[in-house]
């Protein structure tokens, strides 16, 4: 990250002074890019949502519907009590049937509501991971801007190949990079020599 300003080296502030200030460009356009992938899963998860609703809703009426046709089986064995054997046969016949796609419509409901279930918590997951990884660059663009946590002098450090930082010199954010630093000056000894 470059170093976009930075305060006189020698400087005595107070505690909440401005220090410096690093270069936010690059941060910004991954801020940006997190937003556009962040609004995209946001709309994936109401697709999924709408899509998961729809489809256990039309489950549901198909379970009702076959609930009914079941019903509609037994009235119509129950009618052909004094039918020919083989009426009756035919009909016990259709409602096994009807009970048997019922069971199994059960069954598939289940079967829809864990994958449904799933599919949520996938879609929720992305949301999430993405709303955090943006909380966090929010919470890095915030600490682009350098204060003082404590009153004193500031010095500058001194960069990689020992030279001081300075404005537009880069800096390392991994390891806890360091801009400058404020010598406690009520402590501070003076040596001197005399030749």
């Amino acid at each position: 990250v470059t170093v976009q300003t930075i305060i006189p080296e020698g400087t005595i502030v107070e505690k909440g002074d401005f220090v410096a200030s690093l270069d936010p460009s690059e941060l910004n356009t991954k801020i940006q890019d997190r937003r556009l992938e962040l609004d995209e899963e946001e709309a994936q998860f109401e697709q999924t949502q709408l899509d998961t609703t729809l489809q256990m809703r039309e489950e549901r009426d198909k379970l009702i519907n076959l609930e009914y046709d079941v019903q509609q089986k037994e009235l119509e064995l129950e009618q052909s009590q004094y039918e020919p054997p083989a009426t009756i046969r035919q009909n016990e016949i259709a409602l096994e049937k009807a009970k048997r796609t019922l069971e199994q419509a059960r069954e598939s409901l289940k079967i829809k509501k864990k994958q449904n279930i799933a599919k949520m918590r996938e879609a929720s997951t992305e949301v999430y991971k993405d709303r955090r990884e943006l909380d966090a660059m929010l919470e890095v663009l915030k600490e682009m801007r350098i204060t003082a946590p404590e009153p004193g002098m500031v010095i500058y450090t001194k960069n990689w190949d020992g030279r001081p930082i300075k404005e537009g010199s880069t800096v390392q954010t991994w390891g806890g990079a360091t801009v400058a630093e404020l010598p406690d000056l009520s402590v501070m000894n003076s040596m001197t020599y005399l030749v």
